[in-house]
């Protein structure tokens, strides 16, 4: 997970042409709900790394003591509970975790898959999906979703006489997973195209290939897009091949919803990053727009390191986002990609040496960010934060709303037409748009949270 982030370029290229800026939504919508962070090992430099979210549930990968598993949250009467500690024995690593609705925990380790469901008050003992071979577990590139679950299995193939490529593909089974098929090249092709990210919606699964060692000045990576059309078959039905004029434009993180896909290149541009949105229209995916953070004097942002994307809502994570040599710091973007993208603000934690975007999650009207940092004494967090009014009613025209009115791709509620202006909020006493409140104070943390719109700030009246 952390190579992709920490592989900076140093290849020169020109600079990349401005689209045209998107709309700004009419006030900032997100607002900080909770800070999790690891009590019982504060110098836990693992904990933030891996977080997963569900309707009312959260899970984070950490360490206590020398035992690595899973911080479990439960919602319990609009407070997070205090957390549920489970362990995973063996383990030197955790690549991923994942929840499939409230209801069914997956853990990705050097040494293995393992789910969990819920039992009682309480959760099952781990059940092992598959086990791994910690020597070749590495970089698996995972991917957990609601129904599908992929990763990236590798090896040296004896046949070939050479590492092989291939995504192994599993399907919910009621509380666990079974093997549903699997992604690989006939033949022994060279130079082997390795997977650098997965991702997958409920019906289809994308994979980003490229070349260890492309040759210079020649764009690098694709996506490919795979939908299911047998038990265990997958079909690709769609390739997008990544445009420019240098390696580094190459695709290296991916999302999927629905009619919509990002890809993200976080080394495009000197490590500027961009991310490309597309839409799929009659059976087709076509381009629909081309997402770059405000120019600032910030060194290697890597703009599209992570995405998240669910209900028409499109999360990127730019890890160095305000990085001028000497401070680190991190950001989120948030856009509505119904239609026409429509920026939905920018989260910002101001705390030292962080990551903050290294791994984003998003359901309903929550998005979970996991900050973890370059030195183990610097925090290693989890934030949640929450749409104001809670989870939008998306549209892409008036005909897809109840009120009959659609307004920058969020549909007005029927009993308050005004509520458009501020994103639904329930409290805004001072005007300014803003939720206030959460349930974890992250005053007594030292923090401060910036959420700012693309290319606007707070004014000095303090609003926001």
């Amino acid at each position: 997970m952390l190579a992709i982030l920490l592989a900076l370029t140093s290849a020169a290229a020109a600079p990349l042409a401005q689209p045209p800026t998107a709309p700004a939504a009419a006030e900032n919508l997100w607002s900080l709900e909770a800070t999790f962070s690891n009590a019982a090992e504060p110098l836990d430099f693992i904990y933030g790394y891996d977080v997963a979210l569900a309707d009312a549930t959260i899970a984070v990968g950490a360490r206590v003591s020398e035992t690595l598993g899973v911080f479990v949250y439960d919602l319990v009467g609009g407070t997070w509970s205090e957390p549920a500690w489970i362990e995973l024995p063996g383990a030197e690593y955790i690549d991923e975790v994942g929840l499939s609705g409230d209801d069914l925990l997956t853990i990705i380790a050097d040494n293995g898959i393992f789910s969990l469901s819920r039992s009682g008050d309480g959760w099952s003992a781990p059940s092992t999906v598959l086990a791994l071979d910690p020597f070749l577990s590495w970089e698996t590139a995972p991917v957990i979703g609601d129904q599908l679950m992929a990763l990236r299995d590798s090896g040296y193939s004896e046949s070939c006489g050479h590492d092989v490529d291939r995504v192994l593909v599993f399907r919910r089974d009621g509380q666990t997973w079974a093997a549903d098929g699997e992604l690989m090249e006939e033949g022994c092709p060279l130079p082997v195209r390795r997977t650098r990210a997965l991702a997958v919606d409920d019906a289809r699964l994308v994979r980003v290939r490229a070349i260890d060692t492309p040759e210079p000045g020649v764009p690098n990576g694709e996506a490919e897009i795979y939908e299911r059309t047998g038990a265990a078959t997958w079909t690709r039905t769609a390739l997008i091949e990544a445009t420019g004029d240098d390696p580094d434009d190459g695709f290296a993180a991916a999302a999927i919803s629905g009619p919509k896909l990002a890809l993200g290149s976080p080394a495009a541009q000197m490590s500027e990053g961009r991310v490309e949105l597309f839409a799929e229209v009659a059976g087709a995916w076509v381009s629909a727009a081309t997402l770059l953070r405000p120019p600032d004097d910030s060194i290697t942002p890597q703009f599209g390191s992570s995405l998240a994307l669910r209900d028409g809502i499109l999360a990127v994570g730019a890890p160095y986002d305000g990085f001028t040599g000497e401070y680190r710091s991190g950001a989120v973007y948030l856009y509505n990609v119904v239609d026409a993208p429509v920026d939905e603000g920018v989260l910002r934690m101001i705390e030292p040496n962080t990551i903050f975007g290294a791994t984003i999650a998003l359901r309903g009207a929550r998005v979970l960010i996991g900050t973890g940092s370059f030195d183990e004494p610097d925090p290693h967090n989890a934030h949640v934060f929450t749409r104001s009014g809670g989870a939008a009613t998306l549209c892409a025209d008036d005909s897809g709303c109840a009120s009959g009115t659609c307004v920058e791709g969020v549909c007005v509620p029927e009993e308050d037409d005004d509520s458009a202006t501020t994103g639904g909020a329930d409290t805004d006493e001072d005007g300014c748009g803003c939720t206030s409140g959460g349930s974890t104070p992250v005053g007594a943390l030292g923090l401060v949270v910036l959420v700012a719109l693309a290319r606007r700030r707070r004014g000095a009246d303090g609003c926001c």
